[in-house]
């Protein structure tokens, strides 16, 4: 249901509610990735540095100790596709891919579409 709230009150351009609303989905499911993802996507689009910075740190720590985490990879994929850095979140799918070939299909149509130019919009499943 919040996920649900955030993204009608993100579509409506209310970014801080929305914030707010992901920030209480992430915290009270603090495993659920799209909860995650949510949260720091829309902190992204408050100015929120902040927490893109912490999360994004703390995601990219947990690989230096855990590298062969294909699910962290396609993760912060996610993550650094909908916050527009694109180069980052190829490197990333791209080690999902490698380490995982669950995620080959999904991780190449990304990639390709973030080759050719496209804006592509996607989240977790």
């Amino acid at each position: 249901f919040l996920l649900e709230k955030g993204v009608a009150l993100r579509a409506q351009e209310l970014y801080q509610e929305s914030f707010d609303t992901f920030k209480t989905a992430y915290e009270s499911a603090p495993d659920f990735g799209e909860a995650r993802i949510q949260y720091i996507v829309a902190a992204n689009l408050v100015g929120n540095q902040e927490v893109v910075r912490t999360e994004l740190s703390a995601l990219n720590q947990y690989l230096v100790e855990n590298p062969a985490d294909a699910e962290t990879h396609f993760l912060l994929g996610t993550i650094y596709l909908n916050i527009g850095q694109n180069e980052n979140a190829t490197t990333h799918f791209q080690q999902a891919m490698d380490l995982n070939p669950d995620f080959v299909e999904q991780g190449k149509a990304i990639i390709d579409a973030i080759r050719a130019g496209h804006k592509v919009n996607f989240k977790t499943q």
